[in-house]
This record gives C-alpha cells, sequence and structure tokens, in this order.
C-alpha cells in the first residue's frame, strides 16, 4: 500500500481511505463530508486531503471547494474500485445502525 506508515494511526489511515473511495466511487469529496464523517474540524479534513495529495499525486483537482476525480485517477490505496466500493458501503452500514440506535436511546 502507497503511503502507509507503521506510525499512522488508524484513524489518518480511514480518512485517505475515505477520500480515495468516495473519488473513485462518486467521483468527488470535499472537506465539508470527510469532517462530518469523521467528527472532525475542516481544518484537520483539509489535512488529511492535501496528505492524500501528497501520497496518492495526480488523482484529483480542485474545482469550486470539491475535490473531483481526474481523468487519469486509479486505485492507489485500494486495490481495486470494487474493494473502494465495499469499503464505502460498510460505512454507510455502520452510520445507518448508528443512527437507528440514537432513535432508539431518543424515544
Amino acid at each position: 500500500m502507497i503511503c502507509y506508515h507503521s506510525w499512522m494511526k488508524k484513524l489518518e489511515l480511514e480518512r485517505l481511505l475515505f477520500i480515495e473511495a468516495t473519488l473513485l466511487v462518486k467521483g468527488q469529496t470535499n472537506r465539508n463530508d470527510l469532517a462530518a464523517q469523521y467528527g472532525t474540524s475542516i481544518k484537520t479534513a483539509t489535512r488529511s486531503l492535501n496528505q492524500y495529495k501528497e501520497c496518492c499525486p495526480d488523482q484529483m483537482h480542485m474545482e469550486r471547494s470539491q475535490y473531483l476525480r481526474t481523468k487519469t485517477c486509479i486505485p492507489c490505496l485500494f486495490q481495486d474500485i470494487k474493494q473502494a466500493r465495499k469499503f464505502l458501503d460498510a460505512i454507510y452500514v455502520i452510520n445507518d445502525l448508528i443512527n437507528t440506535i440514537q432513535d432508539d436511546i431518543e424515544e
């Protein structure tokens, strides 16, 4: 895996994977989605996006506060797009479960 270091925190790696997965599957990503997904500040989200650009150059370009997939974008951290899609699906399932639990607690 490119740019993975043993000292890298799991959450840092997860944010980089989220960036790549959203680029590969949705064609775009942004700071707000990243910050909302991981409960971080916009500053931390920006730092993660810059780290991804450093690890995987030429994968995205910025246009109107959106980071868009380039025409030459290929999986850098994932083996393939199918793996990236599975990663995003798992995140969405976890988010749905958390929301359901929160709703049950509030009732």
